[in-house]
């Protein structure tokens, strides 16, 4: 997959990952994108808000004490979690592809920061060839759909 030859860590990769979906669900409601992928809210939100941090493991070893999971355990672990990943980026009407050569693309990151800002990553995903040529896709998602309509079960790119 192309973004494994990103010069980015996999924990930064994770990080922007979860910055994309954190303004994701700001901006389409984490309610839809739950009914949509059928993925709970507290599972969304663990995608939206990865911790990555120095001191995760003293953070574990202080919840083990108090009798919690560590918050590693938390979250979804291989397949279940990549699954849940490629369900969500669909119904945010985003190949996950695209969005992960979008966001490991440059390790500028300014550049980065500016492509969040602009809010122009589900766009430059449907916009841009692995080459950086653009092409023109139509798109259809279930969130984007007409209020009425039945909602298709996954997004269409076609």
């Amino acid at each position: 997959m192309p973004w494994k030859d990103s010069e980015l860590t996999e924990e930064q990769l994770k990080l922007r990952l979860s910055w994309f979906f954190d303004r994701s669900f700001k901006a389409v409601g984490m309610s839809r994108v739950s009914r949509v992928t059928g993925i709970s809210r507290s599972t969304l939100a663990r995608y939206a808000t990865w911790e990555i941090t120095a001191d995760n493991d003293e953070r574990d070893d202080a919840r083990i004490r108090e009798g919690k999971r560590p918050v590693a355990k938390a979250q979804p672990d291989g397949p279940q979690k990549f699954a849940e990943i490629y369900k969500i980026t669909r119904a945010l009407g985003v190949e996950l592809d695209h969005l992960m050569v979008a966001i490991s693309r440059s390790t500028d990151p300014d550049s980065f920061d500016m492509i969040m800002r602009s809010n122009l990553v589900a766009e430059f995903s449907f916009t841009t060839a692995l080459n950086g040529e653009r092409v023109d896709h139509p798109v259809v998602t279930p969130l984007q759909a007409p209020v009425g309509r039945a909602r298709p079960a996954l997004s269409v790119v076609g």
